[in-house]
């Protein structure tokens, strides 16, 4: 009798073990986050409000790390969401160009500079994503008309060491596009 109940306590036993062992083995913090990432994702047209980190080839220099037009880019400051006065002042006019034409849409494409962790730089970048989507809707701007895209740190050139050029990666960038952008 002694022998029948050994072996299956030796089974469960041998089972735990080898779940244990499973769970201590993790990826380091940067393999983990890679190895989750296998290329860009596509946000399906119903999905405008869900933001979703996307792969994207790093720039080539600093200058590349500069918005094409700084006045459709709001900036943060180190590791904020929160927009301050002077930048929530261009959100105004960009709030009464998707007003002009409800057909317009804009995507807010979130960015941050590589102090930090990938998912630290992601986080924020969402954060900061969602609070210009938020004063946009407290100006009339509908839910609708506003797509997300998170980049994080994704985009930040090598030489990208000087504060000038770390402080142009904290932004959120407004691309639009839609009947209005066809001038």
């Amino acid at each position: 009798m002694r022998n029948r109940l050994a072996l299956p306590r030796f089974a469960a036993l041998l089972i735990v073990a080898l779940l244990a062992g499973c769970a201590g083995n993790r990826l380091p913090e940067k393999a983990a986050d890679t190895a989750r990432v296998s290329g860009p994702a596509i946000l399906p047209p119903d999905a405008a409000s869900q933001a979703m980190p996307q792969a994207a080839p790093p720039a080539a220099s600093s200058a590349a790390a500069m918005p094409a037009n700084p006045e459709e880019s709001i900036f943060f400051s180190p590791g904020a969401s929160a927009i301050a006065s002077a930048e929530r002042r261009k959100l105004k006019p960009l709030a009464s160009r998707l007003q002009a034409d409800r057909r317009q849409t804009v995507t807010l494409v979130g960015h941050a500079n590589d102090n930090g962790s990938r998912s630290f730089n992601l986080a924020v970048a969402d954060a900061r994503i969602g609070a210009v989507a938020s004063a946009l809707k407290k100006l009339g701007v509908a839910a609708y008309q506003i797509r997300k895209r998170v980049l994080g740190d994704e985009q930040v050139p090598a030489d990208c060491r000087a504060s000038a050029c770390r402080k142009a990666m904290r932004r959120v960038d407004f691309l639009f596009s839609g009947p209005a952008t066809a001038n």
